[in-house]
C-alpha cells in the first residue's frame, strides 16, 4: 500500500519532468507552455492507459465484478492518489504558463483565479 503510493508519488511527477526536459531538449523553439502541455497530455494518456489496463485485468480475472475482489483495484487506487494530487499541480502550472504569456501578472493573482475557477 505504502509502496504503490511511493511508486505513484515518483512516477507521474517523473514522467512530467522527463517529458517537459526532453521536449525542452528536442524542440528549443516552442515555449514553457507549449512544453508543459504536451507533457500534461503524455502523463494523462499514461494514467488513462494504466487505468484501462487494470479496468481489463480485473474485469478479466473476476466472474462477478460487482461483488469480487481483486488486489489490483485496491492498489490502483493507491497508485491513482498522486495522480490525483499531480494532476491538480499540472492544472496550475498550465494556467499559470498560459496567463503568464498572455500578461505578467502577479503569481497570487493567479492563483486566486485558479481557485475561483
Amino acid at each position: 500500500m505504502l509502496l504503490t503510493l511511493a511508486w505513484g508519488s515518483l512516477f507521474f511527477p517523473g514522467l512530467f519532468a522527463l517529458c517537459t526536459w526532453g521536449l525542452r531538449r528536442a524542440r528549443p523553439e516552442w515555449t514553457d507552455y507549449d512544453c508543459v502541455m504536451i507533457s500534461t497530455r503524455v502523463v494523462s494518456s499514461a494514467q488513462a492507459v494504466l487505468a484501462t489496463g487494470s479496468g481489463i485485468a480485473i474485469i478479466r480475472s473476476c466472474n462477478n465484478v460487482v461483488s469480487d475482489r481483486h488486489w489490483l483495484a485496491q492498489e490502483y487506487v493507491w497508485f491513482l492518489i498522486p495522480y490525483m494530487v499531480y494532476d491538480i499541480y499540472a492544472m496550475y502550472l498550465c494556467d499559470w504558463y498560459r496567463i503568464k504569456e498572455q500578461n505578467r501578472r502577479h503569481s497570487l493573482i493567479i492563483f486566486r483565479n485558479f481557485l475561483k475557477v
